[in-house]
């Protein structure tokens, strides 16, 4: 269902140099009652209470010379119900901290790349319960023949890291056993993947 929300931002941009760029944003947003996800059910259910978030997003660039260049990017968002549910205001499965960065290159050549590390850090889920964070590592490199032609390397999760993806605590009950039990349910990471991709443009 559709509920009021309420939401407003602010931010700059600040252009330091000629290769560094940064900017900042400050925000907020209220929502009159907060959607969740289920999930054994697989859906999501109103719970009828509201919730406040607000945070801040930082982000940098930095060109190296002709062919390399940086970025890094922060979040932060503090989200919490306005009324606790079951003791606990902190809003399931929202994170708090997000970083994310990388560097790229562009050779005149031809060649292109890059190298980008995303993290998330611990967050909560239902009934106060903590969620580990994750870290992924990925990398690109292709070769452009021409205008046309070019071919594409991708290594996914690159450390072949175990981190979870998704984490969710909820009731469930397995065959055989007598009463459904509170526990983390989660699927971690898909492992290392080398993916090469050929296009061609008409």
């Amino acid at each position: 269902p559709l509920v009021k929300t309420l939401g407003s931002e602010i931010g700059a941009r600040l252009f330091l140099t000629e290769r560094l760029n940064a900017s900042l944003v400050l925000w907020q947003l209220d929502i009159d009652s907060e959607l969740l996800f289920v999930g054994d059910a697989g859906n999501t259910e109103d719970t009828g209470v509201g919730s406040e978030r607000h945070g801040l997003e930082l982000t940098a660039y930095y060109q190296i010379g002709n062919s390399w260049s940086v970025d890094l990017e922060y979040a932060y968002a503090n989200s919490r119900f306005e009324t606790p549910i079951d003791g606990f205001d902190d809003i399931p499965g929202a994170l708090e901290h997000v970083v994310s960065g990388g560097i790229g290159f562009q050779r005149g050549n031809g060649f292109h790349g890059y190298l980008r590390l995303r993290h998330f850090g611990d967050y909560k889920l239902d009934s106060g319960v903590d969620a580990q964070g994750s870290t992924l590592l990925s990398a690109r490199l292709g070769y452009a023949f021409n205008d046309r032609l070019s071919v594409t390397v991708d290594a996914l999760n690159l450390l072949n890291s175990n981190d979870r993806d998704i984490q969710y605590f909820y009731e469930s009950q397995l065959r055989g056993e007598a009463a459904p039990i509170e526990d983390r349910h989660f699927h971690v990471f898909e492992p290392r993947a080398i993916r090469a991709y050929l296009e061609y443009t008409f």
